[in-house]
């Protein structure tokens, strides 16, 4: 497994080299440490001044830990030896609690040259040390700073975010130190804003705000690559990121004298929404203002609704149209998926039904006898309903 602790530092004006550049210490086989009354670590003491602007402990790729829990404390006197003394006179700086696996916890301590400067933390799920056998120095420049094994008690068990009790050196300076990568490029982190793709936008956008002064340019990475996906030069204060489509991005960004920002977290951009298909309609789109047709789509699923019922009404689910008066309505047919809407319209003209007027004529005859009907309204034709009891 390779849980390393992860610490990240900018050397401040000590110095008036330009030391932007990554540099990692080497590191040996990673050993597991299970956490119970002891959390261990590594101290150090500065030879000049810098800032600790990040912490992180990673994780293997089997177990993702729910949080980590990391803590940095300044000595007030040196260590004298190894276990024991302990170290009676510190200061516990911060502690800090970090949601997600692999997260970086920006920060601001300053340290001061000649300072004690201990190091220690834990990940949760399980609760284990990860540390690796590393006899070597941290190095800022030409600033050397030996590393020491170390350890500290602490109270309120594994999940809690405890105080640090009981600093001691460990029995031998070999052994398992936690696994530093050292990095002097965090200048500033932007912060993240997400547009998601929509039902009207098939990509996504992210917004980073926080822009340094001057000329800058943004590099993206996408999935957890270290490749470059893309750059985006520019200036001013924000800058949006558009065209996105759906993966997880992280970014950085590279101010005008050559300093690069820690990776923002990671930002997930989602898939874009299905538009979903309305099918063909078909049925009858001419009716009288007393019939009905039955409009219907080769999509199943829908609803329909009408522009104007006064002309004619629709049923939203079985596509019947009843005509009410003369006149036009168009109808249409929409398709939900996932909160994505997709319509089709079928127009339906609804002409007045004529009137039959008012009949006349005696009503009761006898067999072989006739008699005559008549309308008010001339024009129409004649049909009888049982022509084995009465012709017309």
């Amino acid at each position: 497994m390779k849980l390393r602790l992860l610490i990240v530092v900018f050397l401040i004006a000590a110095t008036k080299m330009s030391l932007h550049a990554q540099n990692y210490l080497p590191t040996g086989a990673v050993s597991s440490i299970p956490v119970s009354t002891y959390i261990y670590g590594y101290y150090f003491q500065a030879t000049t001044n810098f800032t600790i602007c990040g912490l992180k402990i990673k994780y293997d790729n089997n177990v993702s830990p729910t949080n980590q829990r990391l803590f940095v404390v300044k000595f007030t006197s040196a260590p004298v030896g190894f276990n024991p003394p302990t170290f009676t006179t510190s200061t516990q700086i911060t502690s800090f609690t970090v949601t997600g696996a692999n997260v970086a916890q920006t920060c601001n301590i300053t340290v001061n040259n000649g300072e004690y400067i201990g190091i220690y933390g834990y990940r949760e799920s399980p609760c284990r040390n990860y540390f690796a056998s590393l006899a070597g120095s941290l190095t800022i420049g030409p600033f050397s700073m030996p590393l020491t094994r170390s350890g500290a008690t602490f109270s309120g068990g594994c999940g809690a975010n405890p105080n640090l009790t009981g600093f001691f050196s460990e029995t031998s300076a070999a052994g398992p130190l936690g696994a530093i990568e050292l990095s002097t490029n965090c200048c500033f982190v932007p912060t993240t804003s997400v547009t998601q793709p929509s039902c009207t936008s098939t990509t996504g956008s992210v917004t980073l705000t926080g822009l340094p002064p001057g000329n800058w340019t943004i590099n993206s990475y996408l999935n957890g690559s270290t490749t470059t996906t893309n750059s985006y030069t520019g200036s001013g204060s924000s800058y949006t990121v558009s065209g996105l489509t759906g993966g997880s991005y992280a970014f950085n960004v590279v101010n005008s004298t050559g300093c690069a920002s820690l990776n923002t977290n990671a930002v997930p951009i989602n898939s874009s929404p299905t538009i979903p298909p309305t099918g063909t309609l078909s049925g009858t789109q001419a009716i009288c203002s007393n019939g009905t047709t039955t409009l219907s789509s080769t999509v199943n699923g829908g609803t329909w609704s009408s522009a104007n019922p006064t002309v004619a009404t629709i049923n939203s689910f079985t596509g019947v149209v009843t005509g009410v008066a003369a006149g036009t309505s168009a109808m249409t047919y929409t398709v939900n998926s996932g909160g994505c809407l997709n319509t089709v319209t079928s127009t339906i003209t609804v002409t007045a039904a004529p009137s039959a007027g008012t009949l006349s004529g005696t009503q009761a005859v006898c067999i072989g006898a006739t008699t005559t009907f008549s309308s008010t309204t001339s024009g129409g034709a004649w049909t009888s309903s049982n022509t084995a009891i009465a012709t017309v």
